[in-house]
């Protein structure tokens, strides 16, 4: 019987009691670190525990503990429902960042391909993008036509050009190399989401006099294609680039490998 009345008084403030403080533990776990609304909420759940227990024993009034048990309840659910829409909030802001950098990403590597063929035929990278733009419509490049086949010895030994032979004919840039339904031939020069920003163009060449290696890069800050987001979510934006290509070292490389 004693048991009965311990249980009807006391079990459900110690279950609430022992939730709010598991609360605590993963508010204050490192390694999947909480936001500070979590662990108010979580302290306040203790707090009610701790209210309704003295309220069993009649340490406090039934008005006083029915008023606190209330207010801190009620403050716990709306502060983990704070708490859960900012883990949403951070949830749909990473997902719209990632996009976003993909875009970007991507048309970076198209301008990687059209230096690669306006290193090509020039020998060297395109510093603006009217330049560049303006070879993608009318340049030719260079494109090796195979007849016969490779493993085939005997057609490579012969001396029928008939049988094994490469042929080297110029084709146009756009249409042969870059598809135009596939280029973003317009949009080359503008960061995705930026507006009308564009990316910043370099070209030139690094080595010595007798070893000269042509080198370029394009990049977009952070800040350009991420302010707007940024804003919606009260974000700090990173002050970083998005790159591909160097000014000091021969690389084509993004900076995102």
């Amino acid at each position: 019987m004693k048991l009965k009345i311990f249980l009807s008084k006391f079990l459900f403030p110690i279950l609430l009691g022992l939730f709010g403080l598991a609360m605590c533990v993963v508010a204050l776990n490192r390694g999947r670190p909480q936001t500070p609304l979590f662990l108010v909420a979580s302290l306040a759940l203790v707090i009610a525990s701790v209210i309704m227990i003295l309220l069993a024993l009649e340490k406090i009034s039934v008005r006083h503990a029915t008023i606190l048990g209330v207010i801190f309840i009620v403050g716990s659910i709306f502060l983990a429902y704070s708490n859960y829409s900012s883990i949403q909030n951070d949830i749909r802001y990473e997902k719209e960042w990632r996009y976003r950098y993909e875009k970007v990403k991507q048309r970076l590597e198209k301008i990687r391909e059209a230096q690669l063929a306006y290193r090509e035929v020039n020998g060297k990278y395109c510093n603006n993008f009217e330049d560049l733009i303006h070879f993608l419509r009318t340049a030719n490049i260079r494109v090796v036509m195979k007849i016969g086949d490779d493993e085939d010895t005997l057609a490579m030994l012969s001396k029928d050009k008939s049988r094994w032979r490469r042929d080297t004919v110029w084709r146009p840039v756009l249409g042969n190399k870059f598809k135009p339904a596939d280029y973003p031939l317009d949009s080359l020069r503008y960061v995705p989401f930026g507006d009308t920003s564009r990316f910043v163009i370099n070209a030139g060449f690094i080595g010595t006099e007798e070893e000269k290696m042509p080198v370029f890069e394009t990049y977009a800050h952070f800040k350009v294609f991420l302010s707007d987001l940024a804003e919606k979510y009260d974000k700090q934006i990173p002050d970083s680039v998005i790159r591909v290509g160097s000014m000091v070292e021969p690389t084509t490389n993004g900076n995102w490998k």
